[in-house]
């Protein structure tokens, strides 16, 4: 298995190297990353610890004014420990007796295409074809109005994986833009893909927008319990004095598989931020989850679909804080906590970003858990990670 992922990528990358070879107006641009990642929880005699590097790859070429061709690969092998057991994140209480040590969950190398793409830029109209990110919303740490991507609370900037599909931008007057995207599934027939559509008005004073989705992909809800997913969303983002602040919201109605009525779950974010004078940043978030369930409602299927990212949280309300702090032109300082205000439990998360040499960022990361053993985030003993990142 490994020699056949190999040759794959070195196939893929001498695609690349030809490309880049025969168009003088190709560029061609990525990063190599590696990261070691460890844990400890009441489960484990012993830290467990595992690690990875990744390659990216982007080659971009414009061959006129008005198109541009994209494609990205990305290339991810783990090392140290490949698979891990459910209770070693969750209390024991929530796993029944015939089933303790026994969920487990594999860690898998990939290589694929994640960006593959045309794009049209007119004076009035653009529109990408192919794989591509599709990334709507404001907010920071999570995006009521995104049903497309679900964000790492843990690491919510990091780079969203590519959807199949197509976006349309189209300029209306008094600077109006309205976005449509359409995500295509595999296996999935085309009158039920995800079907998104945006107005954006911009001013002086505020961005806001209106979105609404309709789907019946399986992907972007539970498919044990509904069959199709409409949304109905709102953002709005504005500054006032240097005061960022940010809103959304999404309604959600989903078609229910054993009755006509279905079930109403709503999202809702408000945010603020703000940077003083002596280049403090400060961030913080207030989100509302109606796809998480109630306090003494956790079980293992809510745990399970919170740990697969079918939904956005375990439970309904949550808090996100993040200080950022330059030390130095080259290093900076961070703290985030995010809290779990319905069961008490928090993360605290110390980080250091050092830029070491030109091209050349090393990121040190720490999860410290606070509250009831029995909970989210504080099950586990601690956490942490050591990542390297060359751009290049």
């Amino acid at each position: 298995m490994k020699h056949r992922i190999s040759h794959r990528f070195l196939s893929i990358l001498f695609l690349i190297s030809l490309f880049t070879l025969k168009l003088p107006a190709a560029e061609l641009w990525g990063y190599y990353e590696a990261e070691l990642d460890a844990f400890s929880s009441p489960a484990l005699e012993n830290v467990h610890s595992f690690a990875y590097h990744k390659l990216r790859l982007n080659f971009e070429n414009r061959p006129t004014r008005l198109l541009t061709f994209r494609a990205g690969l990305s290339a991810r092998q783990y090392f140290g420990d490949s698979r891990f057991l459910f209770d070693e994140f969750v209390h024991p209480d929530y796993i029944p007796d015939p089933m303790k040590n026994r969920l487990s969950f594999p860690l898998s190398d990939t290589l694929f295409i994640d960006d593959l793409r045309i794009d049209y830029f007119g004076r009035h109209l653009a529109f990408s074809v192919g794989r591509q990110q599709m990334s709507p919303g404001c907010g920071y740490a999570w995006n009521p109005v995104d049903i497309i991507n679900s964000k790492d609370i843990m690491d919510p900037t990091y780079e969203q994986p590519a959807q199949p599909g197509v976006s349309a931008v189209l300029s209306l007057p008094r600077s109006f833009l309205l976005t449509w995207h359409s995500v295509a599934s595999p296996g999935v027939s085309l009158e039920d893909n995800l079907q998104m559509f945006i107005l954006k008005s911009s001013s002086s004073f505020a961005d806001l927008s209106i979105s609404a989705a309709f789907t019946r992909d399986p992907s972007f809800f539970d498919p044990f319990s509904f069959n199709s997913r409409r949304m109905l969303g709102f953002t709005a983002e504005t500054d006032i004095m240097g005061l960022g602040l940010r809103a959304e919201y999404a309604a959600n109605q989903l078609g229910s598989v054993f009755s006509d009525d279905g079930a109403r779950r709503d999202e809702a974010l408000l945010g603020l931020d703000y940077t003083f004078s002596n280049s403090l940043y400060i961030l913080a978030e207030y989100f509302h989850n109606g796809f998480g369930v109630e306090k003494e409602a956790v079980d293992l299927l809510s745990l399970d679909r919170s740990f697969r990212a079918v939904v956005r949280s375990l439970n309904r309300n949550y808090a996100f804080v993040h200080a950022l702090y330059p030390l130095t032109d080259l290093s900076s300082a961070g703290l985030s906590i995010i809290a779990n205000l319905d069961d008490g439990s928090a993360s605290v998360n110390p980080q250091l970003d050092l830029l070491w040499i030109e091209s050349l960022d090393i990121q040190v990361l720490a999860a410290l858990p606070l509250g009831p053993r029995k909970s989210e985030f504080a099950f586990q003993d601690w956490a942490a990670r050591l990542r390297l990142t060359a751009y290049f």
